[in-house]
């Protein structure tokens, strides 16, 4: 357990600069490249572990099921079973 801890406050601490010097300047052709780069990344870890990244179904019971998390939580009596 201390060596968790250790390791937590230690990348805490330290500064990751790979990722700075990735976009040459802020525009929209870079911006949009970045993008265009996360969303291959999703896709292509979803091939990898077999998923389905872009399930709208399961976007959709996610909402549902946390619109029945925050009615719980405000104290009115829910079911949270899907």
């Amino acid at each position: 357990m201390a060596t968790l801890k250790r390791g937590t406050r230690q990348a805490g601490r330290r500064r990751d600069t790979r990722r700075v010097g990735l976009l040459p300047r802020l525009d929209p052709t870079h911006l949009g490249a970045l993008l265009a780069l996360y969303e291959h990344r999703t896709y292509v870890q979803s091939v990898i572990w077999n998923v389905n990244a872009f399930d709208q179904w399961g976007v959709e019971l996610g909402k549902q099921l946390a619109g029945k998390v925050l009615k719980a939580m405000s104290g009115e009596s829910v079911e949270l079973d899907p």
